[in-house]
């Protein structure tokens, strides 16, 4: 794989926000003869190729900026005993309403619980709500309105999380819902189809721009959305082919895993200008996921992740929404990146974990780490409280100006001075 493969993965996205009405859509791209994913043989060719960590040298600690003295403090932590918790998703972009889905495992039994985690003071407070089977993508809108995915259904509140309506999905394996008013959203996941409703979710239809991409539908998973007050919006995925199943997980043959060959597959990328109204869809020849982007007035951040064989478990893109010029801002061979949050002073914060073993994918929790840039060239990291640990990470802006932070393991944390 040359060097220049890399940079196709955003490719799709330089394409300035002001000219979706124009752009054309691309076709799904064919493998390059040859072209494969090198082994760890190869490591040292391949990293060469595609330059050294970003930035160099080791991280400083964060000592002067709007965030001097502050550190990550611990809000919420699942420690029930012999219990298990799996945070599935979380949102708390109000202090009136925070909510998160979670699955609480028994250790000593198959026994596996859904729950909603919500919050209605400021999140000083959460507390565990029963709710459907199999909860994941949640979305709130403001101190009243939210959403929930779970089986295949929508869950609705108008009252904050008091009570819950359902509505039936389009397709079963949707994940996640997005909303720009009470009653008018969008609902995506696995397959390449997405769906929209204008009734709060009690009926959907498919965005027909969705159907018209040539991608099979069991390998595509649209992951993440975003979208800004002035009508611009992105939702991206990924389409990949299956690798064979094997008989032992990797984190149990690890040198397998360190060895394995990437199947290329397609970047995904849905551009909308006029709230979502109409989409544009382009593809993109690439190895490893899409995992998120966030976009502010005049760019946007897209963490990607890579498999096991890759040099970097991750890298954080930024994308100038007005030139379509893209760049890495954000690379580290011990750091899987998860997600960012964009300012309008031109910082970014980015949500990482770092891999207890020689495993990304370790089952094993991993230190939670944040970072913060204030021009996306030079970065700190930021104090965080020990105990807080995962293997995925998600954040929350909310609207008094806190800034908060989940992790899969059941940890909540808030930017505090």
């Amino acid at each position: 794989m040359k060097g220049i493969r890399r940079r196709d993965l955003l490719a799709l996205a330089a394409i300035p926000v002001g000219c979706l009405a124009q752009a054309p859509l691309l076709q799904k791209p064919e493998p390059q003869p040859g072209t494969r994913e090198p082994d760890s043989k190869d490591r040292d060719q391949k990293e060469a190729l595609l330059g050294p960590e970003i930035p160099a040298g080791t991280l400083p600690p964060l000592n002067s900026g709007p965030y001097q003295g502050f550190r990550w403090q611990l809000r919420f932590q699942f420690d029930e005993l012999g219990k298990r918790c799996q945070l599935q998703d979380f949102a708390m972009p109000t202090p009136q309403f925070g909510l998160a889905t979670i699955l609480v495992e028994e250790e000593d039994s198959d026994s596996v619980k859904s729950r909603l985690l919500v919050s209605r003071d400021g999140g000083k407070t959460w507390a565990q709500q029963k709710c459907e089977k199999n909860p994941q993508g949640v979305f709130v809108l403001d101190a009243t309105n939210g959403w929930y995915v779970a089986s295949g259904r929508v869950l609705a509140t108008r009252d904050g999380g008091q009570k819950w309506e359902k509505y039936p999905l389009p397709h079963p394996e949707l994940t996640q819902v997005w909303f720009a008013t009470a009653e008018s959203g969008l609902a995506f996941g696995v397959g390449k189809v997405f769906y929209r409703t204008g009734n709060g979710g009690k009926s959907w239809s498919a965005v027909p721009e969705s159907e018209s991409l040539g991608l099979e539908s069991p390998q595509t998973y649209l992951r993440s959305m975003a979208m800004l007050p002035s009508g611009a919006g992105m939702l991206v995925g990924d389409s990949t082919a299956a690798p064979p199943e094997a008989a032992l997980p990797d984190w149990m043959t690890p040198e397998r895993a360190l060895n394995r060959k990437n199947l290329p597959g397609t970047a995904v990328l849905f551009q909308t200008h006029d709230g979502g109204k109409t989409w544009n869809g382009q593809l993109s020849s690439a190895f490893g996921t899409v995992r998120r982007i966030r976009m502010g007035p005049s760019r946007a951040a897209i963490v990607f992740q890579y498999r096991e064989s890759f040099p970097w478990p991750s890298e954080l893109f930024g994308l100038n929404l007005r030139t379509g010029q893209n760049r890495p801002v954000l690379r580290r061979k011990t750091l899987v990146i998860h997600d960012a949050l964009l300012f309008s002073d031109g910082s970014i914060l980015a949500a990482a974990t770092q891999p207890s073993g020689r495993l990304r994918n370790s089952p094993v929790p991993g230190k939670l780490r944040v970072l913060w840039s204030p021009d996306a060239e030079s970065w700190f990291e930021m104090k965080v409280d020990y105990r807080a640990a995962g293997n995925s990470a998600t954040f929350a802006a909310c609207s008094n100006g806190t800034i908060w932070l989940a992790t899969d393991e059941g940890a909540i944390v808030q930017l505090a001075g």
